[in-house]
């Protein structure tokens, strides 16, 4: 009997609709034989906004309170145990490495 191999899905919400209980804000984005590429793509989404949003002389705290204001949360699902990736973390960690090198 073949075994079916398990998808990962990214999905992506935003934090200024996240309230929102309707999923209205949720994408989704693509699917993944492995959580280890699901994860990496949720890490490019997180860095593009990053990018993209980022303006010279912003702080740390500037650019974090805009990334949680109007940032994206991107996630897999399902989440195999003892590897959730959190947005907001990986965000937070850029930030300072990005603030720290402009400085």
């Amino acid at each position: 009997m073949t075994k079916i191999k398990e998808k990962f899905t990214v999905y992506i919400d935003d934090f200024f609709h996240s309230p929102d209980v309707d999923g209205e804000y949720r994408i989704t984005d693509r699917e993944y034989n492995t959580n280890k590429k699901a994860v990496c793509r949720c890490r490019e989404i997180v860095e593009g906004f990053i990018i993209n949003t980022y303006e010279p002389g912003m702080t740390d705290g500037d650019m974090i309170r805009k990334n949680y204001f109007y940032g994206v949360d991107p996630f897999v699902s399902p989440t195999p145990k003892g590897e959730h990736f959190s947005a907001r973390d990986y965000a937070s960690k850029r930030i300072a490495e990005i603030t720290k090198s402009t400085k």
